[in-house]
C-alpha cells in the first residue's frame, strides 16, 4: 500500500480498518444471528472501533470546533450507557448495545483526521479499497440468487398469506442486511464513477446487477431508496455534468446484463416462476391489505404501529430520570430509529446521537466541492428515509459503510480542487 503521509504507522492502521470495512460483507455471513451475544462480524467491528482509538488517540489533543463537538458527543453517549450498564435490568443486553454503538460510532473519529492537516490514506487507497468492497460484495449476491432459485437454503423467513415463505437475504440474518449493501455499493459505484476509476460499462452494468438483486430481495424500503438514489445522480450527471450528450454505451451496458440474467433465469424456468411468485406475495401484502395504512390498526405499516405503541408505553411507564437516559437496551425492535434512540438512550441520547450525525455533515460539507455536497444529501436522505421503518444507528456495519462513504468524500472531492466533476471515462 502506498503511504504518502508522515506517519508510516497511523496510515497502516487505518488501513487496517478498510480493509476490515471492506471484507465485512464476506465475514458476516453467518447466517441466522439473534444479536443477544457477539459473533465474528462483532469481533471484528471491536477490533476496529480499538485500532481507530488507538489511531485517534494522538490527534485528539489538536481538537478544536466541530472537531470538539462530535469527541464530546461520542463520549457523553459512552458515558450515558456506562451509566445504564449498572441500572439496567438487563446487563448483558445493555453491554451489548454499547458495544454497537462503540463499533458503529467509532469511524466517525476518522472524519476529525484530515481536520488536523493529516490525510492518512490517499485517494488511489481508497480507490483500491472501494473496488475490493465490490468484489466481497459479489459474494452476498451470488448467494442471494442461488437462494432465489432454490440452489442454496433461506436464512430469512417471513409469514405471508398464513405460511412461512423464504425471502433472499445472501446468507445474511434478513433481507435488508443485504439491501442496505446493494445501496451502498451504489452510491459508492457513483462517486468512483465520476471520478473516472470505473467505465460507464461497468457502472451502467453493476448497477444493473444491484437493482435486480434488491428487487428479489422484496425488501420495499430499500428498492425505494435504491431508485431514488439511481434518479438523483442520473439526473444530476444528464443535466449538470453532460447535458450536451448521452452516452447510449451506458444504456447498452445497461440493458445488455439485464438481457444476459433474464436469459440465464429462462433455463432455470420453474424455479424462477416460483420463486416470483413468493416475491409478488410478500409485496402483495401491502397492497391488498387497507389496515396497512390505517394508524389505528395493529396491522399499520405491517405491526409497525404496534411497536411504536409500544416504545410510547415503555418509556411511559418509568419516570423523568428513565426518559432522560433510557432503559439502555433495545428491549424490543422499535422499528424507526428515533425511537430506538428515546428506548435505549432516552432524550439526551436522542441530542447526543443527532449531535454526531449532522455535526459530521456540516464539518464534511464546508470542505468539499459540490459533487461532493450531491452525495452528502443523497447519504443523509438515505439514512432519513431509512430510519422511518428501520434503525440504522443500531447497525454497526451500516454505520460503518456511512461513515466510510463520509470519508470517501471529505477525501476525494476536496472542494480546494476547484475541479468540474466529469463524467468518469467510458
Amino acid at each position: 500500500m502506498y503511504y504518502p503521509v508522515e506517519s508510516p504507522k497511523k496510515s497502516l492502521l487505518v488501513s487496517i480498518v478498510i480493509l476490515f470495512f471492506c471484507l465485512r460483507p464476506i465475514i458476516d455471513l453467518e447466517g441466522k444471528y439473534d444479536g443477544s451475544g457477539i459473533n465474528a462480524g462483532g469481533i471484528v467491528g471491536i477490533l476496529a472501533a480499538g485500532v481507530i482509538l488507538l489511531c485517534c488517540y494522538h490527534y485528539l489533543k489538536e481538537m478544536n470546533g466541530l472537531s470538539v463537538v462530535i469527541v464530546s458527543s461520542f463520549i457523553y453517549l459512552c458515558i450515558l450507557f456506562t451509566y445504564n450498564v449498572f441500572f439496567s435490568d438487563n446487563r448483558g443486553a445493555t453491554i451489548v448495545d454499547f458495544s454497537r454503538f462503540v463499533v458503529g460510532f467509532s469511524p466517525v473519529l476518522l472524519l476529525l483526521i484530515s481536520n488536523f492537516g493529516r490525510n492518512l490514506v490517499d485517494e488511489k487507497m481508497l480507490y483500491k479499497a472501494t473496488k475490493l468492497l465490490f468484489l466481497c460484495t459479489l459474494v452476498p449476491i451470488a448467494i442471494s440468487w442461488l437462494q432465489f432459485l432454490g440452489y442454496y437454503p433461506y436464512t430469512y423467513f417471513d409469514y405471508v398469506n398464513n405460511a412461512w415463505v423464504g425471502r433472499p437475504s445472501g446468507g445474511y440474518f434478513q433481507p435488508n442486511s443485504l439491501a442496505r449493501l446493494l445501496i451502498f455499493n451504489q452510491i459508492l459505484l457513483y462517486l468512483m464513477h465520476s471520478k473516472g476509476q470505473v467505465t460507464l460499462w461497468f457502472k451502467n452494468g453493476f448497477t444493473g446487477v444491484l437493482a435486480i438483486t434488491t428487487l428479489i430481495s422484496t425488501h420495499r424500503t430499500s428498492l425505494i431508496i435504491l431508485v431514488l438514489v439511481i434518479v438523483i445522480y442520473e439526473l444530476y450527471h444528464y443535466f449538470i455534468v453532460n447535458k450536451t450528450r448521452v452516452k447510449m454505451e451506458g444504456l447498452v451496458a445497461f440493458f445488455l446484463i439485464m438481457s444476459i440474467m433474464t436469459v440465464g433465469l429462462f433455463f432455470a424456468k420453474t424455479a424462477v416462476i416460483d420463486a416470483f411468485q413468493k416475491s409478488i406475495d410478500t409485496l402483495s401484502v401491502v397492497f391488498n391489505n387497507p389496515d396497512v395504512f390505517n394508524p389505528k390498526s395493529d396491522d399499520f405499516l405491517r405491526g409497525r404501529g404496534e411497536k411504536y405503541k409500544m416504545t410510547f408505553e415503555e418509556m411511559g411507564s418509568v419516570g423523568w430520570g428513565g426518559k432522560l437516559v433510557g432503559i439502555g437496551y433495545e428491549k424490543f425492535e422499535p422499528h424507526n430509529d428515533l425511537l430506538r434512540m428515546f428506548l435505549v438512550t432516552g432524550l439526551l441520547g436522542v441530542v447526543l446521537y443527532n449531535m454526531i450525525l449532522y455535526c459530521s455533515l456540516y464539518f464534511v460539507w464546508r470542505k468539499v466541492n459540490t459533487y461532493g455536497r450531491l452525495s452528502l444529501i443523497v447519504y443523509y436522505l438515505y439514512i432519513t428515509i431509512y430510519g422511518l421503518t428501520l434503525q440504522p444507528t443500531g447497525y454497526p456495519y451500516f454505520m460503518w459503510l456511512f461513515f466510510f462513504g463520509l470519508y470517501f468524500i471529505q477525501v476525494v472531492y476536496k472542494r480546494e480542487t476547484n475541479q468540474t466533476v466529469k463524467e468518469g471515462v467510458a
